[in-house]
């Protein structure tokens, strides 16, 4: 998924600061800063998930993080990480690229009956 940002807004009736916005199917990242002050930060002040999430040197920087944060949490939504009781675990690291995880699970998924049954004692 990615986010479609708003032009870089000035102070409005909905937001008393500087800002850009993106809409996603599960709610609204607003980046907000003083764009009167000659040194300030960027702030996400929103997200999808709660309030507040950081402050960035830039509106790209901060753009970027709220990227990386829903890559990572729809990532793991797509490839939860099972109970460790059946002796295995199966995750992925931090920061997936989507389209590549995408491709990824195109390429190898398959039916369970089209996998080759391990035999006794092979190392695979």
């Amino acid at each position: 998924m990615i986010f479609q940002w708003t032009e870089n807004m000035p102070p409005n009736e909905g937001c008393r600061y500087d800002h850009c916005i993106a809409e996603t199917p599960f709610g609204r990242f607003l980046i907000t800063w003083k764009g009167w002050k000659e040194w300030d930060s960027r702030v996400v002040d929103e997200t999808p998930w709660g309030d507040w999430y950081g402050a960035f040197d830039s509106v790209d920087e901060a753009k970027a993080a709220c990227q990386r944060a829903m890559n990572e949490r729809l990532a793991l939504c797509a490839c939860p990480t099972p109970d460790p009781d059946p002796g295995f675990t199966f995750s992925i690291g931090p920061a997936v690229d989507l389209v590549e995880l995408d491709d990824a699970l195109r390429k190898f998924s398959r039916e369970p009956w089209d996998l080759p049954t391990p035999t006794p004692g092979d190392p695979k």
